[in-house]
Order: structure tokens, then sequence, then C-alpha cells
């Protein structure tokens, strides 16, 4: 795989569409009026679009260290200037709009610093008071932390492709145990050993770049197939209201395939539009609550009329604005404060 390979858009696509299911999960507890095509199961339980991110970070991430240059250290700083900018300008604006709305001191003040250190989850977390969907965000820098570990038990078990396979199915049946013994299927609490959540999917994606690494030919149009047989099984089960572990499992093989997909299904997940969705799903997914927000204040203070009729107007209207900022908070936040992260005259560095 290189940089620019039609895979990597495929996956990046992939990770645009997920952060948008997130999106319309959040959407309903918001909206004053629903579209009655969100009333659905699908809907209802895309808060697991979240594993599928934990599990693509894993697999990109040991991509980009596999085939990139330089140490640990340097990956690690440009980790932190890829994710924090973004982060700690919507978490300030969170503060700030709690403080305002409520007129008085939140409840989670003594939570700042936490939050500022990115440190949040990694215990009992505090209530998500402030940018909530950032809780992710927390368990993805403890991930980057040990991932010097995560990568020597991959590279150790890649010289035996049939040892990465026992890992995988390993992470599996702890997976499994967890949903069925600890969550009751339901992993979309963030009170419940968010970490664990995290680090078994993560290592997943790890393991799963090994295994694609191994595959030898380039671009297979069963692949293709593959990738589309997986998405309408992950719809399927989100659907049937299955144990959250399905997800997981069909995500991993999703990643997997669409990795190495070469047909018209990816050539669509590749076109430009959805690429574009890609690349701004970081800014998707952290922008999401702040402008529910937002629209729920005008809503209430100049809309007080707003009625079903007008349900399916107020999505489109939210969609477009949530898009329109996402690709504001892109350019000149995420890639400038990446920019001057990196930069030599950085002050961190």
């Amino acid at each position: 795989m290189v940089a620019n390979s039609p895979e990597l858009r495929n996956l990046t696509s992939l990770r645009g569409i997920a952060a948008l299911m997130v999106a319309f999960f959040h959407f309903r507890y918001f909206l004053p009026k629903m579209p009655g095509w969100m009333d659905n199961e699908i809907i209802r339980e895309s808060y697991v679009w979240v594993d599928f991110f934990f599990i693509l970070s894993g697999f990109i991430l040991a991509y980009r260290y596999d085939s990139g240059t330089g140490h640990y250290g340097h990956f690690l700083r440009k980790r932190l200037a890829r994710i924090y900018p973004l982060y700690f300008v919507t978490f300030v604006v969170a503060v700030l709009v709690a403080a305002l709305k409520d007129h008085k001191a939140p409840d989670q003040w003594g939570s700042l610093l936490a939050h500022v250190f990115l440190v949040q989850n990694w215990g009992y977390p505090f209530e998500p008071r402030w940018n909530y969907p950032a809780w992710s965000l927390s368990c993805e820098w403890a991930a980057y932390l040990v991932f010097p570990l995560f990568l020597f038990v991959c590279r150790k078990a890649s010289a035996k492709t049939l040892v990465v396979w026992l890992l995988v199915a390993a992470l599996f049946c702890a997976h499994y145990w967890f949903c069925a013994n600890v969550v009751g299927g339901n992993i979309g609490n963030i009170n419940n050993y968010p970490l664990f959540r995290c680090f078994t999917e993560f290592a997943l994606g790890m393991l799963g770049y090994q295994i694609r690494k191994s595959w030898e030919q380039e671009g297979s149009k069963l692949c293709d197939f593959a990738q589309g047989l997986l998405l309408v099984l992950i719809f399927f089960s989100l659907n049937s209201k299955v144990s959250d572990f399905y997800f997981v499992f069909l995500s991993f093989f999703l990643i997997l395939v669409a990795s190495q997909a070469k047909g018209p299904l990816t050539a669509l997940l590749g076109s430009r539009p959805l690429y574009f969705l890609g690349e701004i799903s970081y800014s998707v997914y952290l922008n999401q609550i702040l402008l529910l927000i937002f629209f729920d204040t005008l809503v209430i203070h100049w809309w007080p009329s707003f009625g079903r009729w007008t349900a399916e107007v107020y999505f489109v209207l939210r969609i477009a604005a949530l898009l329109l900022v996402s690709t504001a908070t892109y350019v000149f936040i995420e890639r400038t404060g990446k920019r001057w992260m990196l930069s030599p005259k950085a002050v961190w560095r």
C-alpha cells in the first residue's frame, strides 16, 4: 500500500461515513422533531461506529509507522499535532457554552485539568459535561502511549501468520466475554471500561494490518464484493439489535477486505465527495454536539412554532451547517494547528 493508493482512499471514505452515522445517532437526542426515517434501530445503535474508529486507527497507524521514517517520539508528536489543536479549541468552546448556558459554575469544573491533558477517561470517567464525543480521544491517546508495546507484539507475531490469527481470535474471545458478561451486549456506555474497549479494538486493527501486509496481491474484485456484503451485514446487525460484539467482529473484516478491494464499490467510496467527507470526519465528530446545542438554542428562542412538517428541513440545515463548519475547522484549525505544532519554532518542541 502506498500513501495515495485507492484502498487508503476507500478507508478514509468509510471513516467519513462512520462519523456521519455517529452524528445521526446524536441528532436523535437533540432534534426537537425527528424525521420519520431516523426512527429505526440502525440510527439508535450507531454509537458503535466509534468502535469502527478504534479498529481503523490501529490499522492505519500501524501502516503509517511501518511505512514511515523516524522514531517513536516523532510519531507521538505527529499524532498529538493531529488531534490536539481541534480538540483543545472545541473543549474551550464547550466550557464557554456550558458557563454561559448555566449561568453558574458547572459541576464538572474539577475535570478541567484532566481534559486539558486528555486523561479524562483513563479511570472512572468524569460525566461528559464538556464536548463529550472527545471521550474516545482520551482513550486513543492512551493507546498511542502504549503503541510501542502493541507494535512489539504485532511484529513478533507477524513472523508466522497463524500466530497473528490466534491473537486476533484471543482478542475476539476477550471482547465477546466483555460484551456478554460486563456490558450486557451494549458497549455504548462510556462508564464501562472504555480503555478496554479501545485497547482491544486498536490492537485488532494493528493485527489486521499485519495480516494485510502478508497479502501479495494488490486489488481484488472479490474483496470489493465482500466489502459490500459486510456493509450489508453490519447494517443488518444494527437493525437486529444483536450484541455489539458482532459489529466489532464484522468491522474488523470490513477494514481488512476494504484495504484490498478493487471494483465498482471501491471506486464509489473513493470518489471525491466521499473521500472529502473522510478528510473532514475528525471535525465532523468533534463539532457535532456544539452545532446541535447551537441549533437547539436558535429553535427554542427564534422558532417556537417548529412543527413536524419542518423536521426534514431542519435536519438538512443541520447537516449542511455541520459540513460547512467542519470544512472550515479542518482547514483553519486542524491543518494549521498541525503545521504549527510540527514546525521547528513550536514552543512545545
